[in-house]
């Protein structure tokens, strides 16, 4: 938000300023004087004590500063600021659809619980096929509970930046003992109950409706 508000990388975070940001936010003082904090903490602004004045850090600063190798980006408006849980739903799930299927691509087949999938020719296009995504697996990878990444691909899912489909199939015939091993174990692929039938729950499916980029440096 301070980058889009503040385009010459300085602010002196006075008062009214942040009661514009508050009214602009549609969120009270406390909140942005405590985000303040939280950024200055980060080190990514900082206070000149001479001039007053707040610097706001580039993002490859900040990459350094944070030691971050990947120039993964995605392209983000002013108004996607009041969205923005949905964008980094977006982010992760689409990151990881297309290391998912950069693993296919090198391992020529990757097989996840019970599955194969296979990458079949060069000209094929990842882009517009979807990929096994759990959130475990997000929640491994980026640190974050399962609720959460369960949160943030529902709000990307809702914001049409990645649509999610559900891997079901239907059991005919169920043993009770797998009912009973399911509910205590919490086997992976879940067996729950739709419509009087008993379903197989898989992973589920995402496929992005945009693309990540390499970002280059400003």
């Amino acid at each position: 938000m301070l980058k889009f508000v503040y385009k010459t990388g300085h602010t002196k975070l006075n008062q009214e300023e942040v009661n514009f940001l508050a009214l602009t936010l549609n969120v009270n003082i406390k909140s942005i004087n405590s985000h303040v904090k939280k950024i200055a903490n980060l080190k990514w602004i900082r206070l000149n004590n001479k001039t007053q004045y707040y610097s706001i850090v580039s993002f490859d600063n900040i990459r350094k500063t944070h030691q971050f190798i990947s120039r993964a980006s995605m392209e983000v408006y002013y108004y996607d600021v009041f969205r923005i849980n949905a964008h980094l739903g977006a982010a992760l799930y689409t990151y990881l659809h297309k290391d998912f299927w950069r693993k296919v691509k090198n391992r020529k087949s990757v097989q996840i619980k019970g599955c194969t999938y296979h990458f079949p020719t060069s000209s094929f296009n990842y882009k517009l096929h979807d990929a096994p995504i759990s959130i475990y697996g997000v929640s491994q990878v980026f640190n974050i509970s399962t609720t959460k990444a369960s949160r943030l691909k529902k709000q990307a899912k809702n914001n049409h930046f990645i649509k999610v489909y559900k891997k079901l199939e239907t059991i005919e015939r169920v043993d009770k003992n797998i009912l009973q091993l399911d509910k205590y174990y919490q086997l992976p692929r879940n067996l729950v109950f739709r419509n009087n039938k008993c379903v197989l729950q898989g992973i589920d499916h995402i496929l992005p409706n945009f693309s990540i980029r390499k970002r280059k440096k400003l």
